[in-house]
């Protein structure tokens, strides 16, 4: 599998974060894209906070802005850049598949201020943040190289979801297809004049289904969705509920291909 990640990164000079993005977008050949990278997250909130102090002062920024960034990150972030998924959309509309997939990118750096020391971004906090959801075409049975090709088989396709756990479990999350055939996440599915789209979230959410960029249904405090298409396309899901006194981004679905 080949995906593009964290394609949109600040870089954060006054801590020594340099920007990791993906900036070669006339390449070909890859499977997807990382639309949600934890720690991406986290440096374009610390770019931002940090860029409004004046002459790099690096002891008011790291006290001031930094610490309660790193101390309570799921306080300042609230889903995936803008840009990456405006880009994705872009992508999509050109009738190319792109799978999408999140990731905590865990490291667990020690940083220090003075005396003061803190782990940012530990391994538990992360893996408990952003994740990708697979559904694979048969059970795991615990065998690597029988597991190894059913995972990424479903990377590779999109039949996968990325989940922010933070607002609640996403576990359960189905998107679905049907018209004379039937499909998930990562199918291609008919478009015909009995076709519906079908969305399930675990929990009451806004709920929100785009095509191409574009939002053609949604519904607020609500379970289900489902919509009777009229044009071919990528069709994606995204729910968001409130989490700490905000709205934020809880499920990213792959699309399904209405051809």
């Amino acid at each position: 599998c080949c995906f593009l990640a964290h394609p949109f990164e600040r870089d954060v000079p006054i801590a020594n974060e340099p920007n990791y993005g993906w900036h070669d977008w006339n390449i070909d050949g890859y499977h997807g894209l990382e639309i949600w990278n934890y720690m991406s997250s986290i440096k374009n909130e610390l770019a931002r906070g940090l860029s409004n102090i004046l002459f790099n002062n690096y002891y008011y920024g790291m006290v001031r802005v930094a610490l309660p960034i790193i101390s309570n990150p799921d306080k300042y972030v609230a889903g995936p850049e803008p840009a990456v998924l405006n880009k994705w959309d872009q992508l999509l509309a050109t009738g190319k598949r792109v799978a999408a997939v999140g990731n905590s990118d865990a490291h667990a750096t020690v940083y220090s201020v003075g005396p003061v020391k803190r782990v940012v971004l530990p391994y538990y906090d992360c893996f408990t943040a952003v994740n990708t959801h697979i559904l694979t075409a048969e059970e795991l049975n615990g065998d690597v190289e029988h597991d190894k090709k059913l995972i990424l088989a479903a990377l590779r396709q999109g039949r996968s979801w990325v989940g922010y756990e933070r607002p609640g479990d996403t576990k359960g999350f189905r998107f679905t297809g049907q018209s004379i055939n039937k499909g998930v996440m990562g199918d291609e599915v008919r478009l015909d004049a009995g076709a519906t789209l079908q969305v399930k979230a675990p929990d009451k959410a806004h709920i929100k289904l785009i095509r191409h960029g574009e939002v053609v249904a949604e519904v607020h405090n609500e379970t289900n969705l489902t919509h009777i298409p009229v044009e071919p396309g990528a069709y994606r899901v995204e729910c968001h509920r409130e989490h700490l006194g905000q709205p934020r981004g809880w499920i990213f679905s792959n699309p399904i291909y209405l051809r």
